[in-house]
């Protein structure tokens, strides 16, 4: 699984990549897809492998057999979501735009020298855009659980104190018994 830093220097590549290309491209179509997330298929799987381990676009775009849809090349290979509302020709410019307008009303719009290719990059700008709120809306930490303590052993209960009255009379502890010089000596007793 990709790094959520890895996709976003992919991403930002791709879009680049879709502002500066003079027509369509295989190579393109295949970033496109990899971003849209297309990694349940043996071939997403293939792309995701060939990206982690660092191959050029280019390079994957040659060991893939399987046709995939021609995101960059054909106006009915569209992005899931996209929802492009006006597309135009600049002669001033000598480029197309695209405007896509979210579900809350916003629009982007996006330059490119295709129609096809403005209209992908619209709909990639509106998906990162979109992919960026949410991310600002979960908060950054889940919060840690508190570290659980092992139980502490059972501490058996204290025995409830007896009122004064109730309570025994423990005789008074033996004054300890002064020495007494004898013929013999110093005796040494043991008292208890």
């Amino acid at each position: 699984m990709l790094h959520q830093s890895t996709k976003m220097r992919i991403y930002e590549k791709l879009v680049a990549s879709l502002g500066r290309a003079r027509q369509g491209k295989r190579e393109l179509d295949i970033v496109v897809s990899f971003m849209l997330g297309d990694t349940t298929s043996e071939t997403g799987k293939m792309v995701a492998l060939l990206v982690e381990e660092g191959y050029p676009w280019d390079v994957i775009s040659d060991l893939l057999d399987e046709d995939l849809p021609a995101y960059t090349s054909s106006l009915d290979a569209v992005l899931p979501g996209e929802n492009v509302v006006l597309s135009a020709y600049s002669r001033k410019r000598r480029q197309w735009v695209a405007v896509h307008r979210t579900v809350d009303g916003a629009q982007i719009s996006a330059w490119a020298a295709t129609e096809c290719l403005a209209r992908r990059l619209a709909g990639l700008q509106a998906r990162k855009s979109a992919a960026v709120q949410a991310a600002n809306q979960r908060p950054t930490q889940a919060p840690r659980p508190a570290a659980r303590k092992a139980p502490a052993a059972p501490v058996p209960p204290r025995p409830a104190a007896a009122p004064p009255h109730a309570r025994p009379v423990r005789p008074a502890a033996p004054k300890p018994m002064a020495k007494r010089n004898t013929e013999s000596g110093d005796e040494w007793r043991i008292l208890f």
